[in-house]
């Protein structure tokens, strides 16, 4: 399971305005957590666009691989475990498409980009550095001048070896 990865999810039981029932959902968790726990972020889809929000993407037939057009709804993300996935991905979500959904959740979730800050560059900028490549590597390495630190101003515990995800 790859970010960006489209799988069909069993999203119910669900309350009020929940999105349920079966559905595709788009990964947005890092490949690396998606490797090791069993859990995984996902943003639902739907077909229905009578009306899209700011923090929703339009996605086209050839923007997914599926065979109908829809739209990425951030305000309805979720973590789920991955027993509620289907096997095998329905589709993958373009690189350009990916980096509209890192926008629509930073606005939804009103999140700076700490890689605009560290690049002095505008968070669409910055989304350029971590977009899923073309080769299917999900998560670029990072030059040593722009690996994070902690709030304390030290470097992470273990060694940055796959690179940084920042919605």
């Amino acid at each position: 399971m790859k970010r960006g990865d489209i799988y069909c999810a069993a999203l119910g039981p669900a309350r009020r305005s929940d999105v349920q029932k079966t559905r595709p959902v788009i990964i947005v968790s890092n490949d690396v957590a998606n490797r090791a726990s069993s859990l995984v972020t996902v943003i639902p889809m739907t077909s229905n666009r009578t009306r899209l929000y700011r923090f929703e993407v339009a996605l086209e037939t050839n923007d997914t691989g599926l065979g109908k057009e829809g739209k990425a709804m951030a305000q309805q993300r979720r973590t789920l475990d991955k027993a509620w996935l289907g096997t095998l991905p329905r589709g993958e979500v373009t690189v350009e498409k990916m980096l509209l959904l890192n926008a629509a959740l930073r606005l939804h979730l009103t999140l700076l980009s700490f890689l605009s800050a560290v690049l002095g560059t505008t968070p669409a900028a910055a989304d350029a550095h971590l977009a899923p490549t073309r080769n299917g590597t999900h998560l670029p390495f990072l030059a040593p001048e722009i690996r994070p630190f902690n709030a304390y101003g030290a470097p992470p515990c273990e060694p940055l070896t796959s690179g940084l995800i920042l919605l």
